[in-house]
């Protein structure tokens, strides 16, 4: 009976440990979970398959990332300032009849020559159907047309009634090709796009310029369906972002501080400022507290970052993880190869990345043997107190010291 006891106390311990094992406490993913599971799931399933893009850095990545950090995509990069031409529907514009001489439909003869013989009509705008009004020439088309157009069409409808007839058409206000610029700029307005074409820098100015620190503001881009955010220094620092506005462009400037999450094996833990404009991995390990020496795995640094399926695809043709939408990331160094700590202090971070420092595999034993000696503890506990109790009952009845082996075997006192 003592030997069983003691068989079932053992598969009991047994068993506790083995199902303890698997729910050790951590502050994130185990290093070799990232990237074992990653092939394993590739290798079983595709790269479609996978929940994210394992990449480990190293020269080439680390070119992907600056030539990629903080950039306006699609439609609204590429080509000059698209020309405000065309006329349209609520544009205030003023017209000049001009005749050759006096006598004719505007100057009659007894009015004597002027030099010009011309007069200016009152300012119009053009109409709900597209239109303006000419005297004698009645409704000219003007909506969607240039103002060489409309200035050929009056001449038209005045060549059989006045003395050689000539036109002005000259644009007063735009109302129909209007910018917007909202948020923290020192005067948010609605501003006429400028006929000759301008840049999203033009146009901020135009507005009184940001109002808060450039590190810390963010302009956003909406064009159609098309919305897109960069911070106010990328616009600066790179030509390529001081992209051309169009007509109907709404342009948004906020305050948003750039900040990164620390987790893991780091210093520190939390919500972290840039405080800058630019920040790079290494910097960043700086800013968290770097490493810790007794619990950090140096080749287990990561970086969780969202890219665009367009970008990661130049870098990794295999990560297709959809379609549409932003692609899961997670970025690899090790920083215990000579150049690891090189790519590090170039690897530009980016506004909500995620830092995270993986413990090395002699933390995640040494955490193991610290629980397994806390559930021995709460085993042998009950069993000394036993032990205890039973050797006072003893010495109160004067039958000695009772052992161990008698309470795990012994049926009764």
């Amino acid at each position: 009976m003592a030997s069983l006891r003691c068989l079932c106390v053992s598969a009991l311990l047994t068993t506790t440990i083995a199902l303890s094992g698997c729910g050790l406490p951590l502050s994130g993913p185990r290093g070799e979970t990232v990237t074992e599971w990653a092939t394993v799931t590739a290798k079983l399933h595709g790269p479609k398959k996978l929940p994210y893009c394992l990449v480990p850095v190293n020269k080439e990545v680390v070119e992907f990332a600056i030539d990629n950090r903080y950039r306006f995509s699609g439609h609204l990069v590429g080509g000059r300032s698209k020309r405000v031409a065309n006329i349209g529907i609520g544009d205030v514009v003023s017209v000049t009849i001009f005749e050759s001489t006096s006598g004719g439909l505007f100057f009659p003869q007894d009015a004597g020559s002027r030099p010009g013989n011309f007069f200016t009509l009152p300012n119009q705008s053009v109409d709900d159907r597209g239109d303006i009004s000419v005297p004698y020439a009645g409704r000219i088309p003007a909506a969607g047309r240039t103002v060489t157009e409309i200035q050929a069409s009056i001449v038209k409808a005045l060549s059989q009634k006045a003395l050689d007839p000539q036109a002005v058409v000259t644009v007063v206000e735009r109302r129909s090709d209007m910018i917007s610029v909202l948020g923290e700029v020192g005067a948010p307005v609605r501003l006429a796009a400028n006929a000759g074409g301008e840049r999203l820098i033009d146009v901020i100015a135009r507005a009184g310029g940001i109002r808060g620190t450039p590190a810390d503001t963010w302009i956003m881009v909406e064009r159609g369906e098309n919305i897109q955010t960069i911070p106010f220094e990328a616009v600066i620092r790179r030509p390529e972002n001081n992209i051309a506005v169009r007509a109907q462009d709404t342009i948004y400037a906020y305050r948003n501080p750039q900040a990164f999450l620390a987790f893991g094996a780091t210093g520190l833990k939390g919500l972290i400022p840039f405080e800058n404009y630019s920040l790079t991995v290494a910097e960043g390990l700086a800013k968290a507290g770097g490493l810790i020496d007794t619990q950090a795995e140096p080749a287990w640094v990561f970086v969780y970052r969202l890219e665009r399926p367009t970008s990661i695809e130049k870098l990794d043709p295999e990560c297709r993880l959809n379609d549409r939408g932003l692609v899961p990331v997670i970025y690899q160094f090790d920083l215990r190869e000579p150049s690891g700590m090189f790519l590090a202090n170039q690897f530009p971070m980016q506004n909500k990345d995620v830092l995270f420092a993986a413990n090395a595999r002699a933390v995640e034993e040494q955490k193991f043997f610290q629980h397994l000696q806390e559930i021995n503890r709460v085993v042998r506990d009950p069993i000394d107190t036993a032990v205890s109790a039973y050797t006072l009952k003893g010495l109160v009845k004067g039958a000695g010291a009772v052992t161990t082996g008698v309470i795990v075997g012994a049926g009764s006192p």
